[in-house]
């Protein structure tokens, strides 16, 4: 596991116990023929001297796979980025070897406060009889991280949602970079207090408060807005859709369940 100065986990590898050690050993090779000095080297993989010179005499049997991830593990390495190796604490097995995993992958506070936010919407959502309000494409529930920088920085549900009964349905995790279309739909609200977004049957919601926004280009509204529903009339191979946009996922759930009330 790599982390740069900012304490921000770049990337990381997952690995068995038994193939670590001749990873730290290949690691410390690459990095020796590249000119590092063995103290350097300590230093860099947070291990003592002794070790590093024990791991530059070995000649342990590596498969393809270690080698390429330990010449990848190397490339990472820099003065302000060293490598610490940790236990990953699984109730499954993690097969494959070795995993490259990106940083959009590694859950911080803030990335598991988004996926409870969203999971407790969804456990609200399951109590309400959405008959009136289901699309005929495919339902999903999206939020964002407060300062979203690429797709990867919202989440919604992998697969999104179905209904049986008109009561919601889903069978994917919650997390991120599982709908591109909500995603790229709160970038382009960015710079305003909303940070979800729910897509819903088409119609003209009015009632019980709620503000509606209606528009009928293609584009979604990039300007500052100040509604709870987004009105898409359509476009030439794009179904007419209506958008509830709220501050978090439970937000946007608290006004659906005001239009449950006026279906």
């Amino acid at each position: 596991m790599f982390l740069n100065k900012s304490f921000m986990v770049t990337e990381t590898i997952i690995c068995s116990e038994d193939d670590l050690p001749v990873l730290k050993e290949i690691v410390a090779k690459e990095l020796h023929s590249k000119g590092y000095s063995q103290t350097a080297i300590s230093k860099l993989l947070d291990i003592t001297q002794p070790m590093v010179s024990v791991y530059l005499k070995n000649n342990s049997t590596a498969s393809k796979t270690i080698i390429a991830s330990a010449r990848r593990f190397t490339d990472l390495i820099k003065d302000d980025r060293k490598a610490y190796f940790q236990s990953c604490i699984t109730t499954a097995k993690v097969e494959g070897g070795f995993y490259l995993g990106k940083k959009e992958e590694l859950l911080t506070d803030e990335r598991q406060d988004v996926i409870d936010n969203v999971l407790r919407a969804v456990n609200i959502l399951q109590t309400f009889d959405l008959n009136g309000l289901i699309p005929k494409i495919k339902v999903n529930l999206a939020m964002s991280l407060k300062d979203p920088e690429r797709m990867s920085d919202v989440a919604s549900i992998a697969g999104g949602m179905v209904f049986v009964n008109n009561k919601l349905a889903y069978y994917g995790p919650v997390g991120f970079e599982n709908s591109k279309h909500l995603a790229s739909l709160i970038f382009r609200m960015k710079g305003t207090r909303y940070r979800s977004i729910m897509n819903i049957k088409y119609s003209k919601y009015t009632g019980l408060g709620l503000k509606v926004y209606g528009y009928r280009d293609k584009g979604f509204p990039s300007a500052r807005i100040d509604t709870d529903i987004i009105i898409h009339k359509g476009a030439f191979g794009i179904e007419p859709c209506s958008y509830i946009i709220g501050t978090d996922a439970v937000d946007v759930v608290g006004k659906l369940a005001q239009l449950t009330k006026i279906k």
